[in-house]
């Protein structure tokens, strides 16, 4: 070979060595963006509609059981889950503020999991957090529709359902 190959392969050699230090960056963007995943989205988007249309009682209940649930977000879901069942114990007149304390455990429980999600450096787990908060957010939702409904009607069955259960 002649002293000018030597050359040439060892400028190639430097610049591919620079591009992988450089990790492909030029000015914090990527030569080629990765796609957005849109399988998590789409079974998390999946996950809400299940819990919103189960009672929130069963909808803690399987929050509670996901692997990925913290262990800081116990405590609160559980109290949120006591007084759920527990309001529907009770007449109207005492379940309205119980089920004002459900919703503020269950926000409460929405917010120390979005800012364990801020916390977090890795990626996966600040995604999951998000969704996990999300889904504790569509619980808290539901459990103020039926203390509205309560509020408004005095019973948590919808009118549509009393009409049937009357005919």
């Amino acid at each position: 070979m002649r002293p000018w190959h030597y050359v040439v392969a060892a400028i190639a050699i430097a610049a591919i060595v620079a591009l992988i230090f450089t990790n492909n960056r030029d000015e914090e963007s990527e030569v080629a963006e990765r796609a957005d995943d849109t399988s998590q989205t789409t079974a998390s988007g999946a996950l809400d509609a299940t819990l919103s249309t189960l009672s929130p009682s069963a909808s803690i209940e399987l929050l509670l059981e996901q692997s990925t649930l913290p262990e800081e977000a116990v405590p609160g879901l559980t109290e949120a889950q006591r007084l759920y069942v527990e309001a529907l114990e009770k007449p109207a007149a005492e379940a309205i503020p119980l089920l004002q304390q459900a919703e503020d455990q269950l926000t409460e429980t929405a917010e120390l999991v979005a800012d364990m999600a801020v916390d977090t450096s890795n990626q996966v787990t600040a995604d999951n957090l998000r969704r996990l908060s999300s889904s504790i957010l569509v619980i808290r939702d539901r459990v103020q529709a039926d203390r509205e409904l309560l509020e408004g009607t005095g019973t948590p069955v919808p009118d549509a359902a009393q009409e049937r259960n009357a005919a």
